[in-house]
């Protein structure tokens, strides 16, 4: 009678951690095909409103319907990145200044850019309506260049 009292709990130990195992197994399982989602790659446009936007530079949110798409310009180390981008008419890039001193975005010709000074962390957002090559700088940092260039949809 005590080893069939003994193997009887053995038995039940065994089933609850084949149990555990299982649903261990399936938690993991399930956070590999369906990651949580963060919105870390959020930025606040100059106007307050959100604008979702891919964590790498040159990043676009893809659109079905063909609607404009964003992209974002990352500012650091005295440089932004990417340098050129082209995108087409209609659509919105930000630039976000990632160093700890304050950069611009200046039209080299014109004022179709014109930035106010951004402390770590800002964004600058501008809509190009017209096709065509935008060059622009940092006003304090002159050797900072990057390029746009829009094209016709």
């Amino acid at each position: 009678m005590k080893t069939a009292g003994i193997i009887s709990i053995i038995v039940v130990i065994l089933v609850i951690g084949l149990i555990g195992l299982i649903l261990f197994n399936n938690i993991n399982n399930s956070n590999i095909e369906n990651p949580n989602t963060d919105n870390s790659n959020e930025v606040n446009d100059i106007s307050g409103s959100t604008n979702e936007v891919d964590d790498f530079s040159g990043g676009q949110i893809n659109d079905a319907n063909n609607n404009p798409k964003t992209y974002t310009i990352n500012i650091e180390n005295y440089d932004y990145k990417p340098k050129t981008l082209e995108i087409k008419k209609g659509d919105i890039v930000i630039w976000m200044n990632k160093d700890s001193v304050r950069h611009t975005v200046t039209s080299d010709n014109g004022n179709e850019l014109d930035s106010k000074l951004l402390a770590d962390g800002e964004t600058y957002s501008h809509t190009f309506n017209n096709a065509g090559e935008f060059n622009y700088h940092c006003k304090p940092h002159p050797y900072m260049k990057g390029v746009i260039t829009v094209i016709n949809n």
